[in-house]
């Protein structure tokens, strides 16, 4: 299979869903958040506990790729019918590779969407209409970087002919579909 894969990464609140979105609509290509993969999955097994001590608790039982294996599953009918897949929600660099392993992907790339806190702060409260404090927000951007979303953003900045760095200053003066069809014109 020679699928043409593009994951879109960065921090909670950036916009990655928002973006991928518009740009499966526009391309009609398949499209996967794998967080609401993961809450699905979650809420088929009826257990107790919260969604993040769900998945602390199955990592350390199963290791660290636990989550990435269950998006993968998720993932796998729809990789063989489709030929352009977009991915997002990844927020380590590790996760990215177990899927390039799994599905055998030879042509890929990373576009990390990157903006000021203030706009990453404003997406988050918007989204979940809530009102964060200095403390909550931080705690959001740093269990982020915890999952390895600074090593990912290293990797990106590091690796050009894969990787696409894209920086908003707001959520005004953007468009995905003009960033979108800029990248497509490089590869």
């Amino acid at each position: 299979m020679n699928n043409l894969v593009f994951f879109v990464v960065g921090p909670s609140g950036v916009g990655k869903t928002f973006f991928a979105k518009k740009i499966s609509q526009k391309y009609n290509v398949s499209f996967f958040d794998t967080g609401p993969i993961l809450r699905q999955y979650y809420s088929q097994q009826k257990v107790s506990v919260s969604f993040s001590e769900w998945i602390r608790s199955n990592e350390n039982e199963y290791g660290d790729n636990f989550a990435i294996s269950c998006i993968c599953k998720s993932v796998q009918k729809t990789y063989k019918d489709n030929s352009i897949i977009i991915i997002t929600g990844n927020r380590c660099i590790d996760g990215i590779n177990y899927m390039i392993d799994f599905f055998k992907i030879q042509k890929y790339f990373i576009i990390y969407l990157d903006a000021n806190y203030k706009c990453i702060k404003g997406n988050i409260e918007k989204r979940e209409n809530v009102k964060l404090n200095i403390e909550e927000f931080n705690s959001i951007i740093n269990g982020d970087f915890s999952m390895g979303l600074g090593d990912l953003k290293q990797f990106v900045l590091s690796n050009p002919s894969k990787c696409f760095y894209i920086y908003k200053e707001n959520n005004y003066d953007f468009n995905c579909e003009k960033k979108f069809a800029s990248i497509l014109k490089k590869i």
